[in-house]
């Protein structure tokens, strides 16, 4: 499990820097606040609803993670930076306290989107540290996708999901990916299947930004 912490570490590490060289170009950016709302619907996995308020580059958010088939529940707070503020190519980072059916957490967000060439990759990459003995530490690649135009307001392409734990076996699971651009954010339908351990789902995200 070190092992592949590890290697997963180095993977974020070349995707941060891979963002910060896409964002030279980017200098006469201005910093826009990152004002948003996400929600998700899975149909076996956890429902989630997070909200922000951003001041310049920073932000504060609260979260709700709920999973109504296994009773799990989450209660997130926190505050995160934009690290890379861009229109094609951003990176946020984020530190929040989550307070869990089995125990307290320090939770670890990293969110990069990224422009190459004609493929859109973005991601939310998750590192949970238990604050109490019941706690397990965790890694969560949830999804990382990768989409092409279309057309003008769709976009195809395919996502990742992946769920480690210490001493748990890990789940990976992949599958096609739609997403429709609307007003302030985008639609995304994903189909996951599984790859190990996962079994497959349906997920319905809405993401916006103001």
């Amino acid at each position: 499990m070190a092992d592949r912490h590890r290697q997963t570490a180095g993977a974020l590490t070349i995707v941060l820097v891979v963002a910060a060289h896409a964002g030279q170009a980017q200098d006469s950016v201005r910093v826009k606040p990152l004002n948003f709302v996400f929600t998700r619907f899975a149909s076996r996995t956890s429902n989630t609803l997070y909200a922000g308020y951003g001041v310049g580059r920073g932000f504060a958010f609260v979260g709700l993670v709920v999973n109504p088939r296994t009773e799990y529940r989450e209660v997130v707070a926190g505050g995160g930076i934009q690290v890379l503020p861009g229109r094609r190519n951003s990176a946020n980072v984020a530190l929040a306290a989550a307070d869990a059916v089995d125990a307290r957490y320090l939770q670890l967000y990293i969110v990069p989107s990224l422009a190459i060439w004609r493929v859109l990759l973005s991601g939310t990459i998750e590192l949970y540290q238990p604050l109490e003995s019941a706690g397990v530490r965790q890694l969560g690649l949830n999804p990382v996708t990768a989409t092409i135009p279309l057309f003008e307001r769709i976009e195809l392409g395919a996502t990742y999901i992946l769920f480690a734990g210490a001493g748990q076996r890990t789940e990976q699971g992949a599958g096609p990916a739609l997403r429709v651009k609307i007003p302030k954010g985008s639609v995304t339908l994903d189909l996951v299947g599984g790859l190990a351990r996962f079994s497959r789902e349906a997920r319905l995200t809405v993401s916006l930004g103001y």
